[in-house]
């Protein structure tokens, strides 16, 4: 009896050691598992680099139809704990041809995006060309875009060429390029233009600003020429040459009391009404009238 019971309790101690091995061991294990989830984890929350480069392609005939188009799209990702850039080029192309007409399509796509927890900055750079032709008419367009932005503000640059001609005698040729810097309270424009119309023979140059100004390179200095104040287009003063302005520029009754201010004025004849001065006198001042003293004084 003592010898089985000795070994009874010799099979109870092993499995008791047993037990707390496997518990040991899944502890063990259950612990580097965890660690494993936690260091993924924590290389999750503090970098994440993804790059991905993806292409798509159409060809497609019919009767009266014949189709090619291409996409291809970079794009890169990275994450870290504050901030998460993305940058993206894309390029489209199509071409597409009927019975009637002929266009191709390109569209060329720079974007990139910087967020952090206070601020999100974009960039972006567009070019997309387009022509098309058919029996009755041919048109060629590009436009450029240059943009950045803050959050809500932006500031961009936008440069059109277009030309177009039909058989009904629509002649053009038109480029622009406008510059915009839109903020919180204030939204600023500036801008020029270009237009050649074949139909009617005239040109156009189209100014877009509130102040028009001159560089001079020879010494760096800028001029102002004039300015919009109201609607109203207002000349500086000292670019208009002495002599220029002549009595026939000057419109009858242009010029009132208010804006004269001489030493001296000379009329052949006026209609004064009240009339309010010192001394008047004749030519050869032998006819004087003192207003100011209260006499009049006739030499013979």
């Amino acid at each position: 009896i003592s010898t089985l019971s000795s070994v009874t309790t010799y099979a109870v101690q092993e499995i008791d050691n047993n037990n707390l091995a496997n518990d040991n061991a899944d502890n063990i294990l259950a612990q580097i598992v965890q660690n494993d989830e936690d260091y993924h984890s924590e290389r999750t929350r503090f970098r994440i680099n993804k790059a991905a480069i993806t292409e798509e392609k159409i060809a497609r005939t019919s009767e009266d139809e014949v189709l090619a188009s291409q996409i291809s799209t970079l794009n890169t990702n990275l994450s870290t704990a504050i901030t998460e850039v993305q940058s993206s080029i894309q390029q489209e192309s199509t071409l597409r041809s009927d019975a009637d007409a002929t266009l191709a399509t390109q569209i060329t796509t720079l974007h990139t995006t910087l967020s952090t927890e206070i601020s999100e900055v974009e960039t972006t750079i567009q070019n997309e060309a387009t022509i098309r032709a058919t029996e009755d008419e041919a048109l060629a367009t590009q436009i450029s875009t240059v943009s950045a932005s803050v959050d809500d503000a932006i500031a961009s640059i936008q440069q059109t060429e277009s030309t177009i001609a039909d058989i009904d005698g629509r002649l053009r040729a038109q480029w622009t390029i406008q510059a915009q810097a839109a903020g919180t309270h204030k939204v600023a424009v500036a801008g020029i233009g270009l237009l050649a119309d074949g139909q009617s023979g005239t040109g156009e140059f189209v100014i877009l600003a509130d102040k028009f100004f001159i560089y001079n390179p020879a010494n760096g200095t800028v001029k102002p020429v004039f300015q919009l104040i109201n609607n109203n287009a207002y000349l500086e003063g000292d670019i208009i040459a002495s002599g220029t302005i002549t009595s026939d520029k000057i419109a009858a009754n242009a010029v009132i009391a208010e804006k004269i201010n001489v030493s001296s004025l000379s009329a052949i004849s006026s209609n004064m009404g009240t009339l309010t001065t010192g001394k008047i006198q004749s030519s050869d001042g032998k006819f004087i009238i003192d207003l100011t003293n209260k006499f009049i004084s006739i030499e013979v």
